[in-house]
């Protein structure tokens, strides 16, 4: 791949990533059945201060690990959201990636166990982006995560 293209992708990644930010709550009651939506963190946005919180006594009563509570706060966007389905509030880690790979799909699955650890509550794991081959679809089909290919995203 050439230096161009790497650029025009990370340049395409960043977008994506943006877009995503900006409709996440949008996205997540059209595709995730999920209202009332608050967003938790994203990588351009303090961390929520209870979410923080919530971390830090999970790591002192030692359910999660240092190592987990900082993978967690690298999540791309994480949501606290009303599932419309049966009203329960329920938090979502999303990944985000144009094209969703394998390390996607597990980031958002390990990321998704750390935040139900942290805040005793369910979490949902998310893949978005735009385009998913069939052995990443059944990889995210076996490990439970969630994903989405919003209409927005296609070119």
């Amino acid at each position: 791949m050439s230096a161009l293209q790497a650029n025009l992708d990370s340049l395409r990644e960043g977008a994506l990533e943006r877009q995503a930010r900006d409709s996440i709550l949008q996205i997540a009651k059209e595709e995730l059945g999920l209202v009332r939506g608050t967003v938790l963190l994203t990588c351009v946005r303090e961390i929520d201060p209870q979410l923080l919180a919530d971390a830090e006594r999970a790591e002192a009563r030692g359910v999660v690990t240092e190592e987990e509570i900082d993978n967690l706060l690298v999540t791309d966007i994480i949501i606290r959201a009303r599932r419309t389905s049966d009203r329960q509030y329920v938090y979502a880690a999303i990944e985000v990636s144009r094209t969703i790979h394998d390390h996607d799909i597990s980031r958002a699955c390990s990321r998704a166990r750390t935040l139900a650890a942290v805040t005793g509550e369910e979490a949902i794991a998310v893949a978005l982006g735009d385009v998913i081959q069939p052995p990443q679809q059944l990889l995210a089909d076996e490990q439970g995560v969630r994903v989405v290919l919003p209409a927005m995203f296609v070119e």
